[in-house]
């Protein structure tokens, strides 16, 4: 059994595979964040590691020593479990992703995720698994991306094209089911539209943008927030972080064509089929 490509806790059926044949467009790949590379100390998930380029993404976590996040395993797949919710609020902070310019100028961002929300409270109105804020010419940090939960069995989506300023684009996407969920979210900069999926139903597309055009800005003083929202001086609420499990996540430079978005959603429902067993 030599050859076989172990990624994300998934074998390829065919190990004579190279990872450019893993079944999704890894040239694209901008993170790959998942289960199966974390460090962990007794205190739980100290960082979660990149698959795609080794970049770590710590917690900034300094008030609780007891992590937010831990790895558990379902059916014989990793996951991880953030439960924010037993902790006091603002004493606890989602993990940081150190460069913000690897969103900066893109025609498109995609995300890819399989997740599940498990969350009691939203007295806040959302849990953001991802975020990106910039300051506003008032000084209000504002979201670029904010990937959110507003219930366990609702998503939504909330983005900027290129300035904290312009009226963000906000859109729902509900009737997800009970347990874990295979989401796709591409924001296209350049054709002015954000496509959506939700596990196997088709591919949605809607107008966005408005009056923008041309790629995307991130600046480099923006913060960049995994499983919670991060305030500008890297704080999050505990109403606010995600509450629930992540099987992973994957952000391409897109736009992803038909085929590609099929193909990275096709791999992420095999998985999901096992996680809802």
């Amino acid at each position: 059994m030599t050859s076989i490509i172990k990624m994300r806790g998934a074998v390829l059926a065919t190990p004579v595979l190279t990872l450019n044949d893993i079944p999704f467009s890894r040239q694209k790949c901008i993170n790959w964040l998942g289960a199966d590379s974390v460090t962990i100390s007794e205190y739980g998930v100290e960082s979660i590691n990149d698959y795609q380029n080794g970049q770590v993404y710590p917690s900034i976590d300094t008030a609780a020593r007891t992590r937010v996040c831990k790895q558990d395993t379902e059916n014989g797949i990793n996951v991880l479990t953030f439960s924010p919710e037993n902790f006091p609020v603002n004493t606890i902070n989602a993990y940081r992703i150190l460069n913000p310019q690897q969103f900066n100028a893109k025609d498109a961002l995609s995300f890819a995720m399989l997740i599940k929300a498990e969350a009691s409270d939203y007295t806040s109105g959302y849990r953001a698994i991802f975020h990106i804020g910039m300051n506003n010419n008032a000084g209000s940090n504002v979201p670029m991306i904010r990937l959110q939960f507003t219930s366990d069995t609702a998503f939504g989506i909330v983005a900027r094209h290129s300035s904290p300023e312009e009226t963000a684009e906000q859109i729902g996407i509900n009737g997800l089911n009970t347990g874990y969920n295979v989401l796709f979210v591409e924001l296209d900069y350049v054709n002015r539209r954000i496509r959506t999926k939700l596990n196997d139903a088709p591919i949605v597309t809607r107008t966005a943008f408005p009056g923008s055009s041309g790629q995307n800005v991130v600046s480099a003083s923006a913060v960049v927030g995994l499983a919670g929202y991060l305030s500008a001086s890297g704080q999050a609420g505990r109403t606010t972080m995600f509450s629930g499990k992540v099987r992973e996540m994957s952000i391409f430079s897109g736009p992803l064509s038909d085929a590609e978005i099929m193909s990275v959603t096709d791999w992420l429902l095999g998985k999901r089929e096992i996680l809802n067993t």
